[in-house]
C-alpha cells in the first residue's frame, strides 16, 4: 500500500525514499539545458545503487526471469549499442543515461532489499512532490495569471508528471477505502487527486486529458465489483468536479479545446507537420538509426518553414526513437510494453488475489499507461522526473504482480564467491566510473559558461584560461571549442599591437580548434559561422581563394540549417560587400520563409533585408521588415527615445529608415 501498515512505519528504511525524492526534485529543474541538475539527479541515484549494491553482499539479489524485465534490460543495451556508430558522441553519451533513468531506477528498485520497507517513503514523497507542482500551476494561474506549468518550459510535459501520479492516488484511494487504518490517509489521497486533476485540466491540454480519463475508467472499471459503491462514485465525483471546475476557469475554454478533437487533421496541424518531416529522416535510416540524441541536429536540415515548435523533440516518442536507434530500438520498446500489458492481463484473470492488490496494481498499471498513451504525441521519455517516477512505479508494478504470475528469479548471492572487502570496493569503482563523467560535464560547464562571462567582460586572457581548463575536463564537447574559436577570432580582430607572427598563431589555433569541433560534432552550424567570420575578418592569413572558403563556410552552415540566420545575415553582409547584391538579397529573403522567435538578436538581420529591399525599390518591403525589427526589439526590452526634430530627420535620411523611427535604447 501507499503508506505502511500500523507498527512498520518507524522501521522504513529512509535513505532510499530520501535519495530517490531528492533526484526528483532535481530532475524537475532539469529542462534539458540545465546539464549540472541532470548530473545530480543521476548521481544521487548512483548513491542509492551504491546503498543497494553495499547492502546485498550477504543476502544476495533476486534476478527476476519475467519478459519486462528482459525486454527493458534488452532495450537499455540497445541504446548502448548504438554508441557505436552515432556521428556525435558525446551527445548520444548524455541520451543514453537520459533514456536510461527508467531502466536504471527500475533495477535499483527491483534489486533493493527490504522494498516493502522503502516503497511508502518513496510514494509519500513522490506525490508530495507531484502535489507541490500542482499547487504552483494552480498559483500560476490565478495569481500570477500566467501559464498553468509549474516549472516546466513545456505544459504538455507539466502534466504528464501530474498524470503518472494521479492515477495510483486514484488506485490507492480505492484500494484503502473501508479500512480502518488507512482512515487517515484516504482524505489525503483525496485532496490530492482532486488537485492533480484540476492541474491536468487547467493545461487544457488533449492528449493529457485523454490519458488521464482512459487511465481513470481503467481503475474504475476493475475496482466497480471490489470496492464499496462509496468510494467509486466519491472518485469520479472528485474528478468531474475537478474538470468542470477548470473549464469554469478557462470560461468553456477546455471543452472548446476538448472539442477540436473531432477535426483530428487541424487539432494535430502542428506535430503533423514535424511528422512528415521525421517520417522522411527515418527515411534515410530506418534499420539502424541516426543515433541518440541526433534528431534536433540533423532535423534543421529538414525542417518545414511552417514548423514553428523548437525543434528539440519529435512529439512522438515513439516515432523519435525509431529515428535515433532504429527499428530495432522501437520493436524491443514495444516488446516491453506489451509485456507489461500481458503481465498485467495474467494478474487481473488470477480470481485468488484480493481486491485490494488488484486495485493497487491497476492505479499503478493505469499511471504507466497513460504516460505511454500520452508519449504518442508528446516527449514524455524525455521528461527526466517522470522516467524516474516511472522507473519506481514499473518496480513496484513488477514486484506485486511477478509472483501472482508464477514468474520465478535467480538469486545471486555474492558472500559465496567473494570477500565483503573486495566486494564493496569493486562496487564502489563501478559506481564511481558515471559520477566521475558525471562530474566532468558539470566542471567542464561551469568553466565553459565563467569563460562567456569574463569574455562578455573584456577579461580575454581569464576566458581564454577558462576555456582551455573546461577542454582538458571534458574534450568531448565542441561548443568548448568554438567558443574558444571564438575568443581568438575576437583577440584577432579588437586587440592592439599584435605582432604579425602572433596573429598567425592565433589564427592557426583557432582553426586547429574548429577542425576538432567538426570531427566531434559534424552538425553544429556554429562551427561554420565562426570559421566565415575567422576567415573574412583576416583575409591575409587564410591563403589562396579566400572569397570561396568564406563563402564555403557559410554556405555549410546554412546547409546544416537553413534556419540559421545569423549565419544568413553574415553570408548576405559578405556577399553585399563584395557587391554581389542581387545574390546577398536572395540568400536573406530565403531565409524569411522560416518562423522565428522574435528577439533582438534578428534586428541585425531584418535591418540588412529591408536594407537591400530599400536599394532594389521596394520600400514596401522594406518598411514590413522595419515594422518586425521593431516589434523584436520591443519584446526584448527595448524603447523609443525621443530626438529632436531636426536630428530625427538628419537621422532617418541618412539610414534610409521610413520617417517616423526614431532610435531605440535598451531597458535597464
Amino acid at each position: 500500500m501507499l503508506f505502511p501498515a500500523p507498527g512498520r512505519g518507524r522501521s522504513a528504511a529512509w535513505l532510499p525514499p530520501l535519495l530517490f525524492a531528492s533526484s526528483a526534485a532535481a530532475a524537475v529543474f532539469f529542462q534539458g539545458f540545465e546539464v549540472g541538475l541532470f548530473c545530480i539527479s543521476l548521481t544521487l541515484l548512483f548513491g542509492w545503487l551504491l546503498w543497494t549494491i553495499w547492502r546485498g553482499h550477504g543476502a544476495g539479489f533476486n534476478i527476476p526471469r519475467s519478459a519486462p524485465a528482459l525486454f527493458l534490460t534488452l532495450f537499455w543495451l540497445w541504446l548502448g549499442i548504438t554508441l557505436l556508430w552515432t556521428p556525435v558522441i558525446y551527445v548520444s553519451v548524455f541520451d543514453f543515461w537520459w533514456l536510461g533513468a527508467l531502466p536504471l531506477v527500475f533495477w535499483i528498485y527491483t534489486l533493493a532489499p527490504d522494498k516493502d520497507r522503502i516503497w511508502p517513503g518513496i510514494a509519500g514523497l513522490a506525490l508530495m512532490l507531484v502535489v507541490a507542482l500542482a499547487l504552483t500551476a494552480i498559483f500560476q494561474f490565478w495569481i500570477l495569471h500566467q501559464s498553468p506549468r509549474s516549472v516546466f518550459l513545456n505544459i504538455n510535459s507539466h502534466a504528464g508528471v501530474l498524470n503518472i501520479v494521479a492515477l495510483p492516488a486514484a488506485g490507492y484511494f480505492l484500494a484503502g477505502y473501508g479500512y480502518d487504518r488507512y482512515k487517515k490517509v484516504l482524505p489525503v489521497l483525496a485532496t490530492a487527486f482532486f488537485l492533480l486533476v484540476y492541474a491536468v485540466a487547467l493545461t487544457r491540454g488533449r492528449g493529457a486529458m485523454i490519458s488521464l480519463l482512459t487511465g481513470l475508467a481503467m481503475i474504475v472499471a476493475v475496482a466497480a465489483r471490489r470496492t464499496p459503491k462509496k468510494a467509486t462514485v466519491i472518485l469520479l465525483i472528485l474528478a468531474t468536479v475537478a474538470i468542470g471546475l477548470a473549464n469554469v476557469s478557462w470560461q468553456g475554454q477546455l471543452a472548446e479545446r476538448i472539442g477540436t478533437l473531432s477535426s483530428p487533421m487541424t487539432a494535430g496541424s502542428d506535430r503533423f507537420i514535424i511528422w512528415r518531416q521525421a517520417w522522411e529522416m527515418i527515411q534515410a535510416s530506418p534499420w539502424l538509426g541516426t543515433g541518440l540524441g541526433t534528431f534536433s541536429l540533423i532535423y534543421p536540415q529538414y525542417r518545414d518553414p511552417k514548423d514553428t515548435t523548437a525543434g528539440f523533440f519529435v512529439h512522438s516518442d515513439y516515432l523519435q526513437l525509431w529515428l535515433e536507434t532504429g527499428l530495432p530500438g522501437l520493436l524491443l520498446l514495444a516488446a516491453l510494453l506489451l509485456s507489461v500489458l500481458w503481465l498485467y492481463v495474467i494478474v487481473l484473470r488470477r480470481a485468488d488475489i484480493s481486491a485490494a492488490s488488484k486495485i493497487e496494481m491497476t492505479g499503478l498499471f493505469s499511471g504507466l499507461f497513460a504516460v505511454a498513451l500520452h508519449s504518442s504525441v508528446d516527449f514524455n521519455f524525455y521528461v527526466l522526473v517522470t522516467t524516474i517516477i516511472g522507473g519506481v512505479m514499473l518496480g513496484r508494478f513488477h514486484e506485486l504482480a511477478a509472483p501472482v504470475a508464477g514468474i520465478g528469479h535467480w538469486h545471486i548471492r555474492p558472500a559465496a564467491w567473494m570477500g565483503a572487502r573486495a566486494y564493496r570496493t569493486i562496487a564502489f569503482l563501478l559506481v564511481m566510473f558515471p559520477l566521475v563523467y558525471f562530474g566532468s560535464i558539470s566542471l567542464s560547464i561551469y568553466e565553459t559558461d565563467k569563460g562567456l562571462e569574463e569574455a562578455k567582460q573584456g577579461r580575454l586572457e581569464e576566458a581564454d584560461r577558462s576555456f582551455a581548463r573546461a577542454h582538458r575536463i571534458y574534450p568531448y564537447a565542441d561548443n568548448i571549442l568554438i567558443s574558444h574559436a571564438d575568443l581568438y577570432r575576437h583577440i584577432l580582430r579588437v586587440a592592439p599591437g599584435l605582432t604579425t607572427e602572433k596573429k598567425s598563431e592565433l589564427f592557426a589555433q583557432a582553426s586547429s580548434m574548429l577542425v576538432e569541433a567538426e570531427r566531434l560534432n559534424p552538425l553544429r552550424p556554429l562551427n561554420f559561422l565562426v570559421r566565415g567570420r575567422l576567415y573574412q575578418e583576416n583575409p591575409t592569413l587564410i591563403g589562396e581563394n579566400g572569397a570561396e572558403k568564406i563563402g564555403d563556410a557559410y554556405r555549410q552552415a546554412l546547409k546544416l540549417n537553413p534556419r540559421f540566420y545569423h549565419a544568413r545575415a553574415a553570408y548576405g553582409a559578405f556577399l553585399a560587400t563584395a557587391g554581389r547584391t542581387r545574390e546577398a538579397r536572395q540568400i536573406l529573403e530565403e531565409g524569411l520563409r522560416y518562423q522565428y522567435i522574435e528577439h533582438e538578436e534578428i534586428a541585425p538581420y531584418y535591418a540588412l533585408t529591408a536594407k537591400l529591399r530599400l536599394q532594389a525599390g521596394d520600400k514596401e518591403g522594406a518598411a514590413q521588415l522595419w515594422k518586425r525589427m521593431e516589434g523584436a526589439l520591443e519584446s526584448s526590452g527595448w524603447r523609443r527615445i525621443p530626438l529632436p526634430e531636426k536630428a530625427g530627420l538628419l537621422g532617418a535620411e541618412a539610414s534610409g529608415v521610413p520617417s517616423g523611427n526614431a532610435p531605440a535604447e535598451k531597458r535597464r
